[in-house]
């Protein structure tokens, strides 16, 4: 199966994306990277110019405040975000160098390379790092037989589609979720209240940038597994935290808990989206995000099929 290798320099040419009219650029981590199915978004909404700047792994603050702050962006900014990640401000500059990478500019040379590599490795499987003759042989050598397929791959575009039949799942979920016991059992407190109140605060000025030039952000808490929501939602009550997001932001907010629609999936391994969901949770969330006006009026050809209100800041 082809797939394309996701580095900084494909990041950065697709960062440069984000100036066209109509642009629904979405940040996060891999939830969103592998649950948005950006062809998706492409042929409901046509007039939207779709970005996927999603990294893997990697706190989106840096990136979010970033387009926020660059006064050529006006679009439409879908940020997945969970408490964990606001609560652990040491991790907000996770994206930095990526940022950086982008300001820095690519040169020509660099630009033109990246794009004939994505050229090929879109296409060609024998371009794919997963099946390297060495990886091949080694596997042969090893276990007597060829090595499973990668379940996760790449697009040209970033997004990713993951195939877990492909892989035991049971080693990609975390033991505190299949034991159901939380690995951090601290009580809240107010002043972890208080906390997170300040750190959302501190980004009210940059979704507030944004709205000036017509833009928007809309934060999404992306699906997971009963049992892990359930645990978290121990540690980190909705109530306390997420749902003040909204109000303390000015910016729009989704949570899948709130819309049967975006509940419905299931979550091979407890965090992430099946590639064979993924098409669906999108037609859901674009039903959702239009129900709500949050989407351009330009769309007149989505259908929207999602009654419940999301919260909105002021």
């Amino acid at each position: 199966m082809p797939t394309v290798v996701d580095d900084v320099q494909l990041w950065c040419i697709e960062r440069g994306q984000v100036y066209e009219q109509h642009s629904l650029i979405m940040v996060g981590e891999s939830r969103i990277q592998l649950g948005i199915d950006s062809q998706v978004i492409r042929d409901r909404l046509p007039h939207h110019n779709v970005v996927q700047l999603a990294l893997d792994g990697r706190n989106p603050i840096a990136t979010l405040i970033d387009l926020c702050e660059d006064p050529k962006v006006d679009g439409t900014v879908l940020c997945s975000l969970n408490t964990q990640m606001i609560m652990n401000r040491q991790s907000w500059q996770a994206q930095r160098e990526y940022v950086q990478r982008f300001r820095d500019g690519l040169s020509v040379n660099t630009w033109m390379n990246r794009q004939m590599a994505t050229f090929v490795q879109a296409r060609c499987s024998f371009r794919n790092p997963q099946v390297s003759l060495k990886r091949i042989l080694a596997s042969v050598a090893r276990d007597g037989k060829l090595p499973r397929p990668a379940y996760v791959t790449t697009r040209s575009d970033r997004s990713r589609v993951a195939d877990y039949s492909l892989t035991d799942t049971r080693k990609l979920t975390p033991d505190w979720v299949t034991n159901g016991i939380s690995p951090d059992t601290s009580q809240i407190d107010v002043s972890e209240v208080r906390a997170f109140v300040q750190a959302v605060e501190t980004l009210r000025p940059a979704v507030e940038a944004l709205k000036r030039r017509g833009g928007q952000v809309v934060f999404i808490r992306m699906p997971t597994s009963a049992e892990r929501f359930r645990i978290e939602e121990q540690r980190w009550p909705r109530v306390q935290f997420w749902n003040q997001i909204a109000e303390l932001t000015g910016a729009a907010a989704v949570h899948f808990g709130d819309h049967a629609a975006l509940a419905a999936f299931d979550c091979p391994d407890s965090s992430h989206l099946d590639g064979a969901d993924a098409p669906a949770f999108t037609e859901a969330l674009i039903a959702t995000m239009h129900q709500n006006g949050l989407l351009s009026p330009l769309d007149t050809d989505v259908v929207a099929s999602s009654n419940t209100a999301i919260p909105r800041g002021q």
